[in-house]
């Protein structure tokens, strides 16, 4: 799937639509933590993606589209 069918088609879905999309296309980066959630960004063709879970409830609460990966640097192994 090209990356601009694939961002259309992401924000069309909902949660378990875009859960599908992560799971056939994505390629995990790395977790953060936020506000006692995990959040665990993940690389799409042409999109990142960010996963919101839940540890107390044991569920996702939100998968959506990001363009500020600034976040992330700081949990990010950089080995050169």
């Amino acid at each position: 799937m090209h990356s601009s069918e694939l961002q259309k088609l992401f924000n069309e879905v909902d949660v378990h639509g875009r859960a599908n999309l992560v799971w056939e296309y994505g390629e995990f980066v790395v977790t953060r933590e936020y506000y006692g959630n995990k959040v665990n960004l993940y690389t799409l063709p042409g999109l990142y993606v960010e996963i919101y879970y839940s540890p107390d409830m044991l569920k996702i609460i939100k998968i959506q589209q990001t363009t500020d990966l600034n976040k992330f640097l700081p949990f990010i192994d950089v080995k050169i």
